[in-house]
C-alpha cells in the first residue's frame, strides 16, 4: 500500500504539503542553510543533552507490578551523567587529549600591552639528543 496518489503524486490527505516537490524542496532548503552554518563554524560541536521532561499519561485504572517497576527506573539521571562526564574528562585530560585550561582561554589573544608583567606559561618544543622532539611547559613573566 503507497501513501501516495499516483496520479496527482501527492499524499493521501492532499493540500500539497507532502508531495515529492514539496519534500524534495524542504530537504534542499534544510541542507543549504547547514552548509551556510558549517562555512560560518556555526554548527554546534557537542551534542545536545536528551530532554528532561517526562510525558504525562492518563492512567487508566491501576499500574501492574511491571508498570510500577518500569516507572521506578530512571531512563536519564542527570547526576550520573555529570559524574561520568567529570571522569571521561580527567581521563581526556591524564591522556593528554584535552586541557580544561585551554578550553577556557578566549578565542581572541589578548593585546601585547595587557600582558606585561604578567605571569605565562609557554610550552615549547625542545629537541632531544636522540632526535626526538618534546614538548615542555615553561614558565615565564612577560617583560618589554
Amino acid at each position: 500500500m503507497s501513501l501516495t496518489d499516483s496520479s496527482s503524486g501527492e499524499l493521501w490527505w492532499g493540500g500539497g504539503v507532502g508531495t515529492v516537490e514539496y519534500l524534495k524542496a524542504l530537504l534542499t532548503d534544510i541542507l543549504n542553510h547547514e552548509i551556510a552554518e558549517r562555512s560560518l563554524n556555526n554548527l554546534p560541536t557537542e551534542a545536545a543533552p536528551p530532554p528532561l521532561r517526562m510525558r504525562t499519561l492518563k492512567e487508566l485504572g491501576t499500574p501492574s507490578l511491571d508498570a510500577e517497576a518500569i516507572s521506578g527506573r530512571a531512563l536519564f539521571n542527570v547526576n550520573e551523567l555529570e559524574q561520568k562526564a567529570k571522569a571521561a574528562r580527567l581521563r581526556r585530560e591524564a591522556a593528554g587529549i584535552s586541557d580544561s585550561v585551554e578550553d577556557a582561554q578566549p578565542a581572541d589573544a589578548p593585546e601585547w600591552g595587557e600582558l606585561v608583567n604578567k605571569k605565562i606559561e609557554v610550552c615549547w618544543p625542545y629537541h632531544l639528543e636522540d632526535g626526538s622532539r618534546q614538548l615542555i611547559w615553561s614558565p615565564g613573566r612577560v617583560v618589554l
